[in-house]
């Protein structure tokens, strides 16, 4: 209370130990984004195969999000954390075992339960531990930690697959998403009594959201988590081939997308509380008309971007994009209360389930990978619409 300024600017303990759980515990569902794009034909999976297990766990959260949140006011808290911690582990040694299909696809099942129980306590605390004129620079600070997991797991899975193939990555992935379990249990069971729940007092007048926010939240997951996150390797093998030489050292597809994608969790961890200041000094709707409108520009442009290093830069600007909306989004969603954050979730969780089945549904169809960003761009125009003056929530 002496240190106020201190207080504001920094993250309190609990929300980084429950933020590094969260974390760690992606290792298992990075490295498959990072590998299956490009490993999947041998693992006897075709690319229809690919769309559905990278988005069955979306799919499924639709219905578990909301079971979520009302297993979270039911059981305690630290124990429900700890077991879909432990879940996600044991799914991503099951993973390293090369199963078949079904079995594949059960995993992927039982992983989205378990990251609904792991997100919706892990939001719901972090606007527990916040003041309600800064809940964006809390999310910033929650989302910019758990990014870090997104981020290392992915660029890890690409060398480790490089180097000695898809079991040792995934196992080596689960055994560091174990270590995810600790750090949730402490981190929560530190939280004082007294802010548990507090997300509680920030409810507004009008509890549901509205039409608009959640059709954005489906633009925002299905383009960013459901698009770029599952097609990029396969455009980058398109555009500059399988491998590329750079100063005379041969570089594999795999790590280059490797590299890309966890540059997208670079940023959401560097620049999410940056970020969430913005859409508090903006408000969160005149953040989401600004970042809607650089994210279809750069989507745009990169449909007709061939060149590496361009396409890369482009990729950044949309990355960049993206984290300030789901912030935005879900600082608006949080302080109306747990039930409306779990609708905004399902939104996020509905695009994201329908990208990557429909990216890869055309690959199988037109084998044109420039038709899925072609689709971002229009969404993302849509989003941006909805955004405006006379269209936005109150």
């Amino acid at each position: 209370m002496n240190h106020p300024s201190i207080s504001k600017s920094l993250p309190s303990k609990p929300l980084v130990l429950v933020a590094v759980g969260a974390a760690l515990s992606l290792f298992g569902d990075m490295a498959l984004y990072a590998i299956l794009p490009i490993h999947f034909s041998a693992l006897g999976l075709n690319p229809i195969h690919v769309g559905i297990l990278l988005s069955a766990n979306r799919w499924i959260r639709l219905l578990t999000n909301h079971l979520a949140e009302e297993l979270s006011g039911k059981i305690d808290n630290s124990i429900l954390l700890l077991a879909a911690l432990i879940t996600g582990s044991v799914l991503a040694a099951i993973y390293g075992f090369m199963p078949p299909f079904w079995l594949f696809l059960s995993g992927r099942l039982v992983w989205g339960f378990s990251w609904s129980v792991i997100r919706q306590i892990g939001i719901m605390t972090s606007v527990s531990l916040s003041e309600k004129d800064s809940v964006g620079r809390t999310l910033g600070f929650y989302n910019g930690i758990t990014r870090l997991g997104s981020m290392a797991g992915i660029l890890l899975a690409g060398i480790l697959f490089d180097a000695g193939g898809f079991s040792r990555a995934l196992f080596i992935a689960a055994g560091i998403s174990l270590t995810a379990a600790p750090f949730g249990y402490v981190g929560y069971k530190m939280v004082p009594v007294h802010l548990k729940g507090r997300s509680e007092s920030f409810k507004e007048k009008e509890i549901s959201l509205k039409p608009s926010l959640l059709i954005q939240s489906i633009i925002v997951g299905g383009i960013g988590r459901g698009v770029v996150m599952s097609t990029l390797g396969y455009i980058l093998v398109q555009r500059v081939g399988e491998n590329i030489t750079f100063e005379g050292i041969v570089i594999g597809v795999a790590t280059i997308n490797g590299v890309i994608l966890a540059s997208k969790n670079i940023i959401s961890s560097v620049l999410s509380p940056l970020l969430g200041v913005v859409s508090d000094y903006l408000g969160s709707q005149k953040s989401l008309t600004l970042f809607f409108f650089l994210g279809a520009v750069s989507m745009g442009l990169s449909v007709f971007t061939i060149s590496l290093f361009p396409l890369i830069f482009l990729i950044m600007i949309f990355f960049i994009s993206d984290t300030s909306l789901i912030i935005s989004l879900s600082s608006i969603a949080a302080k109306k209360g747990p039930e409306s954050y779990a609708s905004l979730a399902t939104g996020f969780d509905f695009g994201a389930a329908v990208g990557p089945l429909l990216s890869w549904t055309l690959v199988e169809i037109v084998s044109t990978p420039a038709l899925s960003l072609a689709a971002g761009a229009i969404l993302y125009s849509a989003g941006l619409v909805l955004s405006l003056p006379g269209k936005r929530d109150k």
